[in-house]
This record gives C-alpha cells, structure tokens and sequence, in this order.
C-alpha cells in the first residue's frame, strides 16, 4: 500500500499491527520497533 501510492493508510496499517503484537504475543520487540519506525518514516513522507 505505501508504494502503490497510499502512503497513510499503509503507514497506519503499520502501525497498528505493530503496536496489537504487543497484545497478541508473537511479535519480537525489535520487529515491534522496526514496525513502529517505518510507520512513522511513511507518514512523515508526504
């Protein structure tokens, strides 16, 4: 979605599966961080 020219709703898409694999219990702390900073590159990006 951020390459196809949707930048935002991608980034908060991101973002937001980021932040539930807290809750959810499978995602890594680094892939949480990494989710988080590319969310945040992507909305700045505009």
């Amino acid at each position: 979605m951020i390459y196809s020219g949707m930048e935002s709703a991608g980034a908060v898409l991101v973002i937001v599966f980021s932040v539930l694999s807290i809750f959810v219990g499978s995602g890594w702390l680094i892939g949480l961080i990494l989710g988080l900073i590319g969310g945040i590159l992507a909305l700045i990006k505009k």
